[in-house]
């Protein structure tokens, strides 16, 4: 008898513990998302020759009207975003990145095409002359 009480309790917390898990399982997916895969994931590929850095960043479905590249302080900034027929927003893109200090901000082109950001920025020209400084 007592064996069976004893069962029966731990049966008993076994199902307590199992539901309040299962509870708490199910609620975690039943709060707000705080994090969407679209905010973050747009793949970037990187390239450079002797004269420019170029970067790729595939936005599908992004209009040019949805897209703002501005550069300042050696930072590209990039801002999309892409909106449902209901003029809901579904996607939103930041990205900063950083432009090495021998690239010419103002040189900066940028051009949507098929779902891809294409950027360009050359190196600055590089002054090799000599200038003699006069001593005061």
């Amino acid at each position: 008898m007592t064996s069976l009480v004893l069962r029966d309790m731990f049966n008993e917390e076994e199902n307590y513990v199992t539901k309040t898990f299962d509870r708490l399982f199910n609620n975690m997916f039943s709060l707000p998302i705080l994090w969407n895969e679209n905010d973050c994931c747009a793949k970037t590929y990187y390239e450079s020759n002797e004269n420019q850095l170029f970067c790729n960043i595939e936005l599908p479905g992004i209009r040019k009207e949805n897209l703002k590249v501005t550069v300042g302080n050696n930072i590209i900034k990039i801002k999309a975003k892409k909106f449902d027929k209901s003029n809901k927003e579904i996607f939103n893109f930041n990205r900063s990145l950083s432009i090495p200090s021998t690239y010419d901000p103002l040189s900066l082109n940028a051009e949507l095409s098929n779902g891809i950001l294409e950027i360009s920025i050359n190196k600055k020209k590089s002054d090799d002359k000599e200038i003699e400084i006069k001593i005061k």
